[in-house]
């Protein structure tokens, strides 16, 4: 996929960032990827979002750490 690295949000502190931000780093980076490639929140995220490694997710994300560990608590009682 032809998409500019150096427009996406550093991984660094990406919590912090807003939402439209991202979203509009996302947007631009992948604008040249070719007709109805580039992202766009919607069917496009989800697809995005089914190949993320959670391992990679919880390295990175405290967040998402919380969400997980929350989800392993509920669901083991």
């Amino acid at each position: 996929m032809p998409y500019l690295r150096k427009r996406l949000a550093a991984a660094a502190n990406l919590e912090a960032r807003g939402r439209r931000e991202v979203q509009q780093a996302l947007e631009h980076a992948t604008r040249n990827c070719g007709r109805d490639r580039s992202y766009a929140k919607g069917k496009k995220s989800f697809a995005v979002l089914a190949t993320l490694d959670p391992a990679t997710l919880q390295q990175h994300l405290p967040h998402f750490r919380r969400l997980v560990a929350t989800l392993n608590r509920c669901l083991s009682k």
